[in-house]
């Protein structure tokens, strides 16, 4: 949602440098998901399935992706699915 809001926003100010709204949301979506569940080429996949391998899209969400693993590997070592292992000692 964040993304759409930031597309939008972006599309308002400055219609001819940017892309479409909803690119900023799927990018954003495929960061979520990367940084969440740690599959950064997973997301990378979805993303471009959704977008039909949009042109515009593909670099922002390889550095989007990028971003969003390093940061969440800063700030939590496990990845969602890994918690709950964590928590119980495995």
């Amino acid at each position: 949602a964040l993304g759409a809001v930031v597309g939008s926003v972006a599309d308002h100010f400055a219609p001819d440098l940017t892309g479409m709204p909803g690119h900023y949301a799927m990018v954003g979506m495929g960061a979520l998901l990367a940084a969440t569940a740690r599959a950064p080429l997973t997301s990378i996949f979805l993303v471009f399935e959704m977008t039909g391998s949009s042109s515009t899209a593909v670099l922002p969400t390889l550095v989007a992706v990028a971003a969003s693993i390093y940061t969440a590997r800063r700030i939590e070592p496990y990845s969602i699915d890994e918690m709950g292992l964590a928590r119980r000692g495995i």
